[in-house]
């Protein structure tokens, strides 16, 4: 996603191992959401620290396309208008998928990770303008469990602010490898991957990350099933899809079908939103 009380510190000293096995890392680096599994929303993961000490300590080169101008929101209100643009809506992962209950969380907070690996919902910090959780499921049908899906989109105050969210998220894969997302919800085996800026034709590229692991609920048996989470920045905008399996008879391949289908609509509107200089 996505932390709040993780010591900065210590967060740096881990970020550059992090920032180093990004350089690697194009197929994966073992690593690793409160209340609820929101974790996979994630993320949203933050660390209250300084732009500067950010861009510093993680090393991420600039990723925002030479070739098309980009103009993100300066302020909380334009912030909230763009993500109301951009965030995904049922409709974008496809058919058969609706709301969830509830629809959207709470939009003065967001996921953080705790030093214990647990997931906690905490209010955000002040390089974040605006941000905004929804969540989706695939009900339970014809023998099948359902899938349950989120997405956020999150401005940040500068550019430095989104990227120190990524290498924050790389950071916590890493530490956490088994992570609580609830009462009776793990996320064990995770593993994390980062990926190199992605070129589209309109001269606009992506930072991207994402992760793999089993979400178990102990509450319905304690089978483990597929969770994947995938987050994006653009400029100083993050943008995150998460899924996972809560019962028998889906598969990986038709939960990230659903993911994939989203992430695209999202990136079409914030590409859109930001050329347009909301």
């Amino acid at each position: 996603m996505l932390g709040g009380s993780m010591r900065v510190g210590r967060a740096r000293a881990r970020l550059g191992a992090a920032a180093a096995a990004a350089a690697v890392l194009v197929t994966g680096c073992g690593g690793g959401s409160g209340g609820e599994p929101e974790r996979p929303e994630k993320r949203e993961r933050r660390a209250e620290s300084s732009p500067a000490a950010a861009e510093e300590s993680a090393g991420t080169p600039d990723v925002a396309g030479a070739d098309t101008e980009l103009s993100p929101p300066t302020g909380a209100a334009a912030a909230r208008r763009l993500i109301g643009e951009v965030i995904a809506v049922p409709e974008d992962f496809g058919p058969g998928v609706g709301r969830g209950d509830p629809y959207e969380r709470d939009p003065d907070t967001w996921p953080v990770l705790n030093d214990q690996c647990i997931w906690q919902q905490q209010k955000y910090p002040d390089t974040v303008l605006a941000t905004l959780t929804r969540r989706f499921e695939v009900p339970a049908a014809d023998g099948k469990g359902p899938i349950q899906l989120s997405a956020i989109v999150t401005v940040h105050r500068d550019e430095h602010s989104a990227r120190w969210e990524m290498a924050t998220a790389l950071e916590e894969g890493m530490r956490c490898p088994t992570q609580r997302l609830s009462a009776t919800e793990t996320l064990t085996d995770l593993l994390s991957s980062a990926f190199s800026p992605q070129d589209y034709t309109r001269g606009v590229a992506y930072e991207s990350l994402g992760e793999h692991a089993t979400y178990v609920n102990e509450a319905t048996g304690g089978q483990g099933y597929p969770y994947e989470w995938q987050q994006k920045r653009l400029e100083s905008v993050t943008f995150t899809v998460t899924g996972r399996v809560a019962g028998k008879g889906r598969t990986d391949e038709e939960m990230s079908g659903l993911m994939v289908q989203a992430m695209a609509q999202m990136s079409l509107r914030l590409e859109a939103g930001l050329e347009g200089g909301k």
